[in-house]
């Protein structure tokens, strides 16, 4: 039987290489890095948008929990 020669594993960044400096801020709490993304910019109607989104979410969930007779 063929001995297979030894491959060394060698450590490959796979992030994306566009957000790779991209933080609004980074903490290091014990080992762990925890880097926070800025989101892109948009304009006040955009982020209006996304509320109003979230929002329409919340409430969906809340008329069907009370449909089903859940606490709220």
């Amino acid at each position: 039987m063929a001995v297979l020669p030894f491959k060394q594993h060698r450590h490959i960044w796979r992030g994306d290489p566009d957000m790779e400096k991209n933080y609004a801020k980074t903490y290091t709490i014990g080992n762990s890095t925890i880097h926070i993304v800025a989101p892109p910019p948009m304009t006040e109607e955009q982020k209006e948008r996304i509320l109003d989104d979230y929002h329409a979410a919340g409430w969906k969930i809340i008329d069907e929990l009370v449909e089903r007779g859940e606490a709220v």
